[in-house]
């Protein structure tokens, strides 16, 4: 059964949980969509990025960016092709992205993305060369909406 999520903290669970977000910006050719690793935290997107690239230079000329991911739960096949269906979460959020400049609050950015991904490995902090040669983008959620596809009777 399709549905709007309209719970906020269903839709903040949702960025908790996906392993996989796309960066949606808008260039003078078009639009253009990245997939990257992130961690979400209080109401912003954290990514994590080089210190040069196209996904930077956008950013700096249109920082108004648009954020997806979804939870993929079951594709269930039928005889008619076009009857297949899909079980799935999503949630497209809208904000303002900026480079983070401060170096604490880099580093606070670079540790949730460590936490999220290297949670259950032995592994160093992040060490403080680190700063120098990556950027930290963080993504301001200003509106988020949240769609689901679930089987009758369960939250699959």
């Amino acid at each position: 059964m399709k549905a709007w999520i309209e719970d906020r903290a269903e839709m903040e669970k949702i960025l908790e949980r996906a392993a996989v977000g796309r960066l949606g910006l808008v260039t003078d050719e078009g639009p253009y969509i990245v997939p990257l690793n992130f961690a979400y935290r209080d109401g912003c997107i954290y990514v994590h990025t080089g210190i040069e690239g196209r996904k930077l230079e956008e950013i700096q000329k249109n920082p108004y960016v648009c954020f997806e991911v979804d939870e993929l739960l079951e594709i269930v096949p039928n005889e008619q092709p076009c009857l297949f269906t899909t079980y799935y979460r999503s949630v497209i959020t809208w904000g303002m992205a900026r480079l983070v400049e401060d170096d604490a609050e880099k580093m606070k950015g670079l540790e949730l993305l460590l936490k999220k991904y290297a949670s259950n490995t032995k592994h160093e902090p992040v060490p403080e060369h680190a700063l120098a040669i990556v950027n930290v983008c963080e993504i301001r959620v200003e509106k988020m909406t949240g769609k689901a596809n679930l089987p009758e009777g369960g939250p699959g």
